[in-house]
């Protein structure tokens, strides 16, 4: 029997929106919890990426120092997120923060140099406060990381259930 290349596409796309699916509902049910889990998953699969990248350059199947150094990369990187997963999302948490911070900043500029449009201004202000509220997650007693993660989970299932939809 012979798959299409288009039947390959559907099936990653129907299995990429049933993860978001399972993803999104562990996310709404267990928040937290589940994302350190998530966390060290992708930690644990960084590393076992890294060593048999390592492996195969150790036995000469590929080379070049690039090859050596992503793969000591990926396995130390991984090993680092998967044992210290809950001090790593918090750390995302901040950086993702800043970001978000510093993008309402500079569109609030923009707002107030060019007159963009009161819609510009809202999401400016909604940026500044998502920023400083991720941010101030590690702070918080995680009640905002909570609120984060069950937001990212229902747009995780809404994301993953108009997939299927389009797809079917």
């Amino acid at each position: 029997m012979r798959f299409s290349t288009k039947s390959k596409g559907l099936n990653a796309v129907m299995g990429t929106a049933l993860a978001l699916v399972l993803v999104g509902a562990l996310l709404v049910r267990y928040r937290m919890s589940v994302l350190e889990s998530v966390v060290f998953i992708i930690g644990v699969l960084l590393s076992v990426v890294g060593l048999v990248t390592l492996i195969t350059f150790l036995k000469g199947k590929t080379r070049g120092t690039n090859t050596l150094v992503i793969s000591l990369i990926e396995l130390i990187f991984g090993v680092v997120i998967a044992i210290f997963a809950s001090s790593f999302i918090k750390v995302g948490f901040v950086l993702i923060g800043v970001v978000i911070l510093i993008l309402g900043i500079i569109q609030f500029v923009d707002y107030i140099q060019f007159r963009t449009g009161v819609f510009s201004l809202i999401f400016a202000i909604l940026r500044v406060i998502v920023g400083s509220l991720l941010i101030a997650v590690p702070w918080t007693g995680g009640d905002i990381a909570n609120v984060f993660a069950l937001t990212v989970g229902i747009i995780s299932i809404v994301v993953g259930v108009n997939s299927l939809f389009i797809e079917v």
